[in-house]
C-alpha cells in the first residue's frame, strides 16, 4: 500500500473495514463503495472517495477522477493511525 497510486474497496458489505484504514495509514488515497462504517472514517475531504454500492458506473467514474486528482489522507488522519498514536492510546486505557 505505500506505493500505490490509490486503493480502492469496492465490496457490498463489510464490519469494520480495517483494510482502509491500513491504506489511509500509508498515505493512499481511498475510493470505497459505501458498504459499512466507511463514512465514519473517511470523512471531510476524504469522503469525495465514497461511491454508492453496486453502481459500477460511479466506482469507474471515481477511478478515472483518481487517477488525475487523488485526495490524499492529511498528516494529521496519517498520524491518527500510526502504530505509536494507538500503542499510546491503549496503554493510557490499559493504565486507567
Amino acid at each position: 500500500m505505500n506505493r500505490c497510486e490509490f486503493f480502492v474497496l469496492s465490496s457490498d458489505l463489510e464490519g469494520f473495514v480495517l483494510v482502509i484504514n491500513e491504506a489511509l495509514a500509508c498515505g493512499a488515497p481511498v475510493i470505497s463503495t459505501d458498504c459499512g462504517p466507511v463514512t465514519e472514517i473517511l470523512t471531510g475531504e476524504l469522503q469525495q472517495g465514497i461511491v454508492p454500492k453496486q453502481d459500477p458506473i460511479a466506482l469507474a467514474n471515481k477511478i478515472k477522477q483518481f487517477v488525475h486528482t487523488p485526495i490524499y489522507p492529511s498528516e494529521d488522519v496519517i498520524d491518527k493511525l500510526s502504530f505509536s498514536h494507538i500503542t499510546k492510546l491503549q496503554l493510557k486505557l490499559a493504565l486507567q
